[in-house]
């Protein structure tokens, strides 16, 4: 379990340094401030791929994460797409699937500490 500990920790790092790097901001500061719009969507690629590289188990003992929007929001953000999709994609990121990803990791930290704990 030390390897989903890891990959939780990492989950959880980052979905709460987006969060705090977004608080307060409208939808138009967000996307007018270049450098915060910049880091954050380095922040999302972050995310979406330390789930991507989430095995099979972990999914299975996490059925509740937006695995294949995580996916999807990868594939957009790291595809080139054009910008009114990638926009759309972050912006769904930071306001919905952070915030979901981060409460359901909250839950499971309660229900299943062990995915949690750094032993081996």
């Amino acid at each position: 379990m030390l390897e989903s500990a890891a990959l939780l920790s990492l989950v959880e790092r980052t979905g709460t340094d987006i969060l705090t790097i977004v608080e307060g901001l409208s939808e138009e500061e967000f996307f007018r401030s270049r450098l915060t719009r910049q880091e954050v969507r380095r922040q999302v690629c972050l995310l979406a791929s330390t789930l991507a590289g989430a095995p099979p188990l972990l999914r299975e003992r996490l059925p509740e994460l937006a695995w294949n929007d995580w996916a999807r929001t990868a594939l957009i953000l790291g595809d080139g797409a054009d910008a009114a999709q990638e926009r759309l994609a972050l912006w769904q990121a930071l306001n919905v699937l952070v915030v979901e990803t981060l409460s359901w990791l909250r839950v499971h930290r309660e229900s299943q500490p062990e995915l949690f704990a750094f032993a081996p």
